[in-house]
């Protein structure tokens, strides 16, 4: 049995008092992200979401929106900071800050993020990937079928093919914009 002197109890009891120390300090390191991380969906009615994970000893920020020129899905990256509760985009010159009492994201002091679970994010953006490509193949259908029909009605009655031209409107997906599907005057 080894018997300790009360200078080595009061080593040992020091040792394990840093030891405990060091271990919450280092435990705290890196939470400071921990609010921000995951996805975010701006509030209102607009498919806009930012998805905030941790890239090595940065972070990454990645944007799901529409695409102003054809209402795709799109998707961009860009390196973002994350220091003294403030996310920083600096490629978009952007800073965010997390509201506690909310639980809420605002960027730039205007756009305002809730927090949502990542399952259901996916699932919504899967659901407008889907949606874009399923318009996008029944664009390209009636794109053909407005080829052949023009070929069908070459030289006959405008007043044909004007109905026809008429009848597409109801049946075009968003965004698709048909060629040689004009009125005939």
């Amino acid at each position: 049995m080894i018997a300790f002197t009360e200078n080595k109890k009061m080593e040992f009891f020091m040792r394990v008092v840093v030891a405990v120390f060091l271990a919450l300090a280092l435990s705290a390191c890196g939470s400071a992200d921990k609010p921000f991380l995951g996805f975010w969906k701006v509030q209102g009615d607009r498919f806009e979401y930012l998805k905030i994970e941790k890239n090595g000893e940065g972070h990454l920020l990645t944007r799901y929106g529409n695409s102003i020129l054809d209402g795709s899905v799109e998707r961009k990256e860009f390196p973002a900071t994350i220091k003294d509760n403030t996310l920083t985009i600096g490629a978009l010159g952007v800073s965010g800050v997390y509201k506690e009492s909310d639980k809420t994201l605002v960027l730039n002091g205007k756009q305002v993020f809730a927090k949502v679970d990542d399952a259901e994010a996916l699932k919504v953006i899967e659901a407008k990937e889907q949606e874009k490509a399923q318009a996008e193949a029944d664009c390209k259908a009636l794109q053909e079928e407005v080829d052949r029909k023009n070929q069908e009605l070459k030289g006959k009655s405008k007043e044909e093919w004007n109905a026809y031209v008429k009848s597409l409107d109801g049946r075009k997906p968003k965004r698709c914009w048909l060629k040689n599907a004009g009125m005939a005057w």
